[in-house]
């Protein structure tokens, strides 16, 4: 519009249909619409927000029939100030999967560049995450040779956080004009889920109940209570 003010709907429907003759196809259908909009100051603030909404409904021989949904709220603002680029961020996001409902998870970002010399930038960030369990990990069971996929309807969400501070040095020498790029990180992870290998007894269930034990090792999907990863980033391009 005349007074910087920009509108988007944006959709898409998407299908797929996997058949085969080992009774582990599936049809899946997925939703997504999405409404944003944007208000532009001079070239210096850019505020956006939006809502969005994503919904699959799929049918597999290896979980029957599931459903998942997702609605989420955002909202962001970008600075552009001399030397400085501000960018912050705020969303909001509930989750259901066949008819099991998730609490709505909140998620803040904050990221900074500094133009501190002529050729070098200062940045950092800070940013949350999460992830839903997907319907595979939750309700998939299926036979591999002698390997077991068990599933588990008991996932808990997933949940990370990052932090980054890094320099970016432009520099030419001779012919030769490149890129040097460090950063220190770090990204916690709490309910990270990951497939592990076990014995997976069925629930209220001990050794000494079930008739054979060795049926009943394979994969399957669990949460870890924590994870940690530092690390340092060091690239050069050229």
């Amino acid at each position: 519009t005349r007074k910087n003010i920009s509108y988007k709907l944006r959709s898409r429907y998407f299908i797929t249909n996997n058949k085969n003759n080992t009774n582990q196809g599936s049809k899946a259908q997925t939703y997504f619409v999405e409404f944003l909009t944007q208000y532009n100051y001079k070239n210096l603030l850019t505020l956006s927000g939006g809502i969005s909404s994503f919904s699959t409904d799929v049918k597999g021989d290896l979980f029957s029939s599931q459903t998942g949904k997702n609605n989420s709220l955002y909202f962001q603002g970008d600075l552009k100030y001399g030397k400085w680029n501000v960018s912050s961020g705020i969303r909001f996001e509930n989750g259901k999967i066949s008819g099991k409902s998730f609490d709505t998870e909140k998620l803040v970002r904050f990221g900074v560049n500094f133009h501190a010399l002529k050729y070098t930038y200062l940045r950092a960030s800070y940013g949350q995450g999460f992830r839903f369990p997907t319907i595979a990990e939750k309700f998939i069971k299926t036979r591999v040779g002698d390997i077991v996929i068990y599933p588990n309807d008991s996932l808990n969400i997933e949940r990370g956080s990052s932090i980054e501070i890094g320099v970016r040095q432009l520099f030419k020498v001779s012919n030769i004009s490149g890129i040097i790029d460090l950063s220190v990180f770090r990204q916690e992870y709490k309910d990270m889920m990951e497939f592990n290998f076990g014995l997976h007894l069925p629930e209220d269930s001990t050794v000494k109940q079930v008739t054979n034990a060795l049926n009943y090792i394979g994969f399957k999907s669990i949460n870890v209570s924590t994870a940690r990863i530092n690390g340092i980033d060091i690239s050069i391009m050229g």
